[in-house]
């Protein structure tokens, strides 16, 4: 028997599928036109329509990212009159689509329209990041400019160095586009997000300056401080460029002796120098600062050494500075080289860290460095591999020597003269009840498998030895313990700038009760928490938790990464993760969790 076309076609209208998505999902229909003169009916995918007049970006990213995913039955359904699109799915191709491409398509728009308006997290993220730099480019680039320049102004006045020119003057001309790009992203990269206005979610961002440079992240500077100091490193920046340092010279203590000459000769101030003049001269000096290459000590093994030390030695013994320094070490670790003149490590040094394979290192009774006016109380370490791992950086990295041999320790903290004489010869690995029998030799020995770089700008970085990932299995309590207690709160589009950039070690979704402001039973809602490595920590919430679930599980950008669901262990992140579909999960109250 012979099918017409129309037959066929009057089928097909009549199939299960059709029905499924007009009857059950409701979704709405247009004509979608093959050609000028050729119509079919299709089904409309919601939340994928914008136009370039007036685009949304949550619209057009489900739009292209639909297209990406299902070329060949999802279609791109243009008004050449209002420059509109919309993605739809021509009736005619809904019954040829594989079983499978079909139920995962029903089931993806379906939850775009009834749960989470975002199809792809991460290329909402990418196409956000699209409009920003098309901001920058047009007219945030030069109002940033602007901004530089009249700061630059009010900080540098009429300074002029020893040559008569205005310090001001040499500064701005600097400000090339290819500067100021480069000063840019380096903040951008460094940032949480929040300085990108989009209130209309249309793309049309403005760019905040202020909250640019004050959320520029740095260790241990409180987010009151960023503001100044990020300024203060691009005044730096700048005039290292206009006043740049001879590499091969030394950096010698006297420095500060001649601050004041300088000052007197380079500079035209008053009778007190303004913060501006004295950075300009601490540039224009050679500065003080090193860099130099540690191995930390593994964290259960640095926390007994510490806790001896908290037990043995009481507060009162030690010894702090005029500047509140010294006291007991925070960072458990071996310094394999300091003095080293590179902000950054270069090319050779890193293919070091790369040749050289982790290496085990033992830790030895204490012994004591004694000064005049306080003593060190230490633990020497042995290996051979250390030794040569020092030379092999020496062999390769600029340095200045105040101590040229090299004599490997763990300092445990800086005491008054005489008051730990007693601590000399025994271990914190001594068995405290049988005296004189200690575990040192196994419990005092650990394998360096990483060194960290901190470098002269306070600026910290992990290097695996022999190549690689640095990996660390961390306990919910441990990713606590190295995020911090405060985490910082943020929106879901701030995080998602992080994300992608900076290493992940953990991501946690708890569902949490929240009751009303009455003391009444609330509703059920979703915490996201990202544990970023370096400890920084985010945190935002989410309507619901399966909301939460469904954005965690389309986030493409932190698959692979350690997932915790009401404070426990649940493999990683990924589509397929049952964690993120089953809803037996209680709440983070009910399970217990932290």
């Amino acid at each position: 028997m012979t099918i017409t076309p129309g037959e066929l076609v009057q089928r097909m209208m009549q199939g299960e599928r059709y029905q499924a998505w007009k009857d059950e999902h409701k979704f709405d229909l247009t004509d979608y036109y093959v050609d000028d003169k050729t119509s079919v009916e299709a089904f409309v995918i919601p939340s994928t329509e914008w136009s370039e007049n007036r685009p949304n970006l949550v619209c057009q990213s489900n739009h292209r990212s639909v297209l990406r995913d299902y070329p060949q039955w999802v279609k791109d359904d243009f008004s050449p009159t209002y420059g509109g699109h919309q993605a739809v799915v021509p009736s005619n191709m809904l019954y040829i689509i594989p079983e499978k491409d079909y139920h995962t398509l029903t089931k993806d728009v379906v939850n775009v329209r009834d749960n989470y308006p975002l199809y792809d997290e991460d290329d909402h993220s990418t196409l956000e990041m699209e409009y920003q730099n098309k901001c920058w480019e047009e007219s945030e680039r030069e109002r940033f400019k602007e901004f530089l320049v009249e700061h630059i102004e009010g900080e540098y006045g009429d300074q002029f160095d020893k040559f008569g020119e205005s310090i001001v003057e040499k500064m701005v001309a600097l400000l090339t586009n290819e500067k100021l790009d480069k000063i840019f992203w380096e903040l951008e990269h460094n940032g949480d997000g929040g300085h990108w206005n989009d209130d209309n979610g249309n793309g049309d961002y403005s760019l905040n300056i202020e909250n640019l440079l004050s959320s520029n992240y740095r260790p241990n500077v409180p987010r009151n401080e960023r503001y100044q100091e990020t300024l203060n490193g691009i005044y730096r920046e700048l005039l290292d460029e206009i006043y740049p340092e001879d590499p091969r010279r030394m950096k010698f203590g006297f420095a500060d002796e001649v601050a004041e000459s300088l000052l007197a000769n380079a500079v035209e101030l008053s009778d007190d120098p303004s913060p501006a003049a004295k950075l300009l001269v601490a540039t224009l000096l050679e500065g003080h600062d090193y860099s130099c290459i540690m191995i930390h000590l593994p964290d259960e093994l640095a926390d007994r050494i510490n806790s001896w030390g908290k037990q043995q030695i009481p507060d009162m013994d030690l010894f702090v500075d005029k500047d509140g320094e010294m006291g007991r070490e925070e960072e458990t670790h071996v310094t394999v080289k300091f003095g080293l003149l590179d902000a950054m490590p270069s090319p050779e040094l890193k293919d070091v860290f790369r040749n050289t394979q982790p290496f085990d290192i033992g830790l030895l009774p204490i012994t004591l460095f004694r000064n005049d006016d306080f003593d060190v109380v230490k633990m020497d370490v042995t290996s051979a591999q250390l030794h040569a791992f020092n030379r092999e950086v020496c062999n390769v990295a600029p340095y200045h020597d105040t101590h040229p041999d090299y004599h490997p320790h763990v300092t445990i903290c800086y005491v008054k003269k005489g008051t730990c004489d007693r601590l000399e010869g025994v271990s914190p690995f001594d068995d405290p009840v049988k005296l004189g029998v200690s575990s040192l030799g196994t419990e005092g020995k650990f394998t360096a498998k990483s060194v960290v770089f901190s470098s002269s700008t306070d600026v910290k970085r992990d290097f695996a030895l022999g190549g690689g990932i640095v990996k660390e299995g961390m306990t919910p309590q441990d990713l606590i313990r190295k995020a911090g207690l405060t985490p910082e709160v943020q929106k879901s589009s701030v995080i998602r700038r992080r994300v992608g950039r900076e290493l992940i070690d953990a991501v946690w979704i708890d569902k949490v009760d929240k009751p009303r402001s009455d003391g009444a039973p609330g509703g059920i809602e979703g915490e996201l928490r990202i544990f970023f490595h370096g400890k920084r920590t985010v945190i935002t919430s989410f309507c619901s938790f399966e909301v939460l679930k469904m954005s965690v599980r389309q986030w493409r950008n932190i698959y692979g990464a350690k997932l915790f669901v009401n404070g426990q262990e649940a493999g990683v992140v990924s589509y397929t993760n049952p964690a993120l579909q089953d809803e037996s999960f209680p709440t983070r109250a009910q399970a217990g969790g932290v």
